[in-house]
């Protein structure tokens, strides 16, 4: 039981590493859907299911590196390695999708009420800058 010590410290280290991704990504990404929630429904969508991706590759990762935490230190060191590179693909792909669909809706959206309230103040008879 001599790796039981480093085991444990690697264990809680890679728990909290998860936690701050998840905390990281997940409040600017909540604020961010919440702000466009009427205006872009594609990004609720998208942002629901990246994170439904995330928590699903986290779980996975914690259950295999639970699995690992059992067994001796070598493999520990495959489950935590083959457990973080699954992680980094399921969170890199659906963050490229939610880049994509927000920047692309949005930049249009922004463009056409940036035109839509010119027109309304030239309208109005009042000047913009």
């Amino acid at each position: 039981m001599g790796y039981t010590t480093p085991t444990h410290c690697l264990c809680i280290a890679y728990a909290w590493a998860i936690h701050d991704l998840c905390i990281a990504h997940t409040t600017p990404m909540y604020h961010l859907c919440m702000g466009y929630t009427w205006r872009t429904p594609r990004l609720c969508i998208t942002y629901a299911w990246a994170i439904q991706r995330l928590c699903i590759a986290c779980a996975w990762a914690m259950h295999c590196l639970g699995i690992a935490y059992t067994t001796p230190m070598y493999r520990l060191c495959m489950g935590y390695t083959w457990a973080m590179q699954h992680l980094y693909n399921a969170y890199a792909s659906p963050m490229h999708y939610l880049y994509n669909a927000y920047a692309t809706p949005m930049h249009h959206e922004i463009l056409f009420l940036l035109l839509q309230y010119n027109l309304n103040k030239e309208k109005s008879g009042h000047h913009t800058l």
